[in-house]
């Protein structure tokens, strides 16, 4: 029987293989049918399925920080304010999980009509918080797939206290806590870095 540590470096070792051989993307129909292990999350990223660790205090804390900062200054008739979910890129072979995302009020109430998981061309913003088990070859193969679809995307640091800000055509700014940056804006209102970090 194979254990579910064996399983995760399993498909780890398949990632990379996969890479190098050039093997087909795994297809949507084929990854839904993919369950990981208990104790980890999965996604879809440019035809791999990748399985991490479910994530650590702190940066759950922080994503469930985010998430409630965003729905206070969202438009709650447009927009919807969503956690941990695969989003659809199906040009790119991907269905990433965000932490924390923002999407078109529509468009998620066409997916719970239909069962399905929500299109990610619909999400305006998409929020990744940094993990010790985070591999910066996804994270920054993830931030492309974004930013490829004019999606705006959150880089956070919970340790260094900082926030990277991706937009399509720009490049990258960071806002720090510890240096006192102006705080990050979004629907034209403040969302203070203080919230963000802050612990109950």
């Amino acid at each position: 029987m194979i254990c579910k540590e064996n399983l995760v470096i399993l498909w780890c070792y398949y990632a990379r293989m996969a890479s190098a051989l050039r093997v087909p993307p795994i297809t949507f129909e084929q990854y839904e049918h993919f369950e990981s292990p208990n104790g980890y999350r999965d996604e879809l990223v440019n035809g791999r399925i990748v399985v991490s660790p479910e994530v650590r205090p702190l940066h759950s804390q922080v994503a469930e920080n985010i998430h409630e900062l965003l729905k206070r200054t969202s438009d709650k008739r447009k927009y919807k304010i969503g956690q941990r979910m695969n989003l659809r890129f199906p040009d790119v072979h991907s269905m990433p999980s965000p932490d924390v995302f923002v999407i078109e009020l529509a468009e998620w109430r066409r997916a719970c009509a239909e069962s399905r998981y929500p299109d990610g061309i619909s999400v305006l913003l998409a929020v990744e918080v940094i993990s010790p088990i985070n591999y910066p070859r996804l994270l920054s193969e993830k931030i492309n797939i974004y930013l490829e679809h004019g999606l705006e995307a959150w880089v956070v640091d919970p340790k260094k206290e900082e926030v990277k800000v991706h937009r399509r055509g720009h490049a990258p700014r960071t806002v720090s806590l510890k240096q006192k940056s102006p705080d990050l804006q979004w629907c034209a209102k403040p969302i203070p870095l203080t919230k963000i970090f802050g612990l109950p």
